[in-house]
């Protein structure tokens, strides 16, 4: 009996360790809870704005919404498979300490299939420039998605805006989460 009830603790500490583990399951979960962020997330309309001031969340809100879709795991959305979606940047520098380091925050290092470098190694993602992450989607087993890091120089932007949409291209259905950009 004794070794049941050993057994039942170390099975909860290891659940207790592993979600502590996973951000993405924490997000929004705590004592801060950003309702205009769940908002953002719980909307339906086609096109969806983030408006705010200095750490207002931007970013972090941007940064779940695409690791949602990439993943095929969105709790409030149609989830497709073979994802394709751009998360775009100013210079490859923010790139690669805003935007890049909040989509690895939330994205499990266990549904990244491969990773594409513009520099550094691929190993360790978080300290170069990513190219394109192939990311494991949850509705088809083998199945990639694939998030694109672009960037374009500040006088290149007229509007920023996050959206999600679905199209059709040769009889494939494509469904994309980007920062799309106006130039």
């Amino acid at each position: 009996m004794r070794e049941i009830i050993e057994r039942l603790i170390a099975i909860e500490k290891e659940e207790r360790l592993r979600l502590m583990a996973d951000n993405l399951s924490n997000y929004n979960a705590g004592e801060k809870v950003h309702l205009k962020q769940l908002a953002f997330h719980k909307c339906q309309k086609k096109n969806r704005w983030v408006f705010g001031g200095n750490r207002s969340g931007k970013t972090e809100c941007g940064a779940v919404e695409t690791v949602y879709m990439a993943r095929g795991i969105h709790p409030y959305r149609q989830n497709r498979n073979n994802v394709f979606g751009w998360v775009v940047s100013l210079s490859q520098q923010v790139q690669r300490d805003v935007a890049q380091r909040k989509v690895l925050h939330y994205l499990d290092k266990r549904y990244i299939e491969e990773v594409i470098m513009l520099s550094g190694k691929k190993d360790s993602p978080e300290y170069g420039v990513i190219d394109q992450i192939k990311v494991k989607n949850s509705l088809v087993e083998f199945r990639l998605s694939v998030l694109s890091l672009v960037t374009r120089g500040e006088k290149n932007f007229k509007a920023v805006r996050l959206i999600s949409f679905g199209l059709t291209k040769n009889r494939q259905k494509i469904f994309m989460t980007s920062v799309v950009c106006a130039f």
